[in-house]
Order: structure tokens, then C-alpha cells, then sequence
């Protein structure tokens, strides 16, 4: 399974550069994890990009503060669900205005990482650990405790 990451944003800091890639060097390599960042401009021509990116036979999960909230263990059970789901996954990171009408009506899903706003260098690091940290409750690895 695929997992692309796409996101809008400025150069991140180096810092958040090296914790997304510590996290996605964790992930098993059969994840084939891949990420594109765009830089921000108007929210059409953002869409516009954005959707180029998409596959059509992909699952499109779009961070949104409006979206859904996830417990740690509700995400893993979640990210077994889209695993079985047998499609290659799309997260979207929209930019700083947000994202178009098109692009919210595209997405099949809404994740909310938090209600509180986070600069998107800092949501992509906590959107791969996430991800890292559902997969290891999945296979039942000692990262989590509760």
C-alpha cells in the first residue's frame, strides 16, 4: 500500500524535516511512503495542484479541523480499516486559507489531528506519527502505552 503525504506549506524547518524522516524510516517499507509539498498560493490554484497529485483510485483523507477526531487506538483500528480497504491512501495538508470547496468535496474522509491550530510543519510531524504510532498498536510494538 501506498501512503502519500501532500501538503501546502513553506520551506519547513530543518527540524521538521528530521523528525518526518525519522518516523518515516520506522514504517514498514511495503507502506511506500512518498511526500510532496506545494508552495502556498491562491486556494484555486493550490486545488488545482493538489488535484493533479490525487489518483482517482486512491482514498483521500483531508486534515481539516472540522474533521473527525481519533483516539490512538480508534486511529489504529481506523488505519486497519483503510488498509483493508485496498487502496493506496492520500493525506492532504491544505494551506494557511484552508482548502476549496472542490477539494473538501473530493476528499472520501476528514481527519481532525486537534482541535487547536499548528503550523503545518509541526501537523505533517504529528500526522507521520500518528500514522507510525497506529501501525505499531496494529502489530502490537512496545511505542504505545497508555
Amino acid at each position: 500500500m501506498k501512503i502519500q503525504i501532500l501538503s501546502v506549506s513553506h520551506k519547513p524547518p530543518l527540524w521538521a524535516d528530521r523528525a518526518f524522516e525519522d518516523y518515516a524510516k520506522r514504517l514498514p517499507k511495503n507502506y511506500q511512503l512518498s511526500h510532496h509539498a506545494f508552495p502556498p498560493k491562491t486556494p484555486a490554484l493550490e486545488a488545482k495542484a493538489l488535484l493533479t497529485q490525487i489518483p482517482e483510485k486512491s482514498y483521500f483523507i483531508l486534515l481539516d479541523v472540522r474533521g473527525k477526531s481519533f483516539s490512538s487506538l480508534e486511529l489504529s483500528q481506523q488505519f486497519e480499516r483503510w488498509e483493508q480497504g485496498g487502496k493506496d491512501l492520500v493525506f492532504v495538508i491544505g494551506g494557511p486559507d484552508g482548502v476549496t470547496p472542490e477539494i473538501q468535496a473530493r476528499a472520501h474522509e476528514t481527519w481532525s489531528l486537534s482541535p487547536l491550530t499548528f503550523p503545518h510543519a509541526l501537523a505533517r510531524v504529528m500526522l507521520i506519527e500518528q500514522l507510525y504510532r497506529a501501525w505499531t498498536l496494529k502489530v502490537r510494538h512496545p511505542y504505545h502505552r497508555e
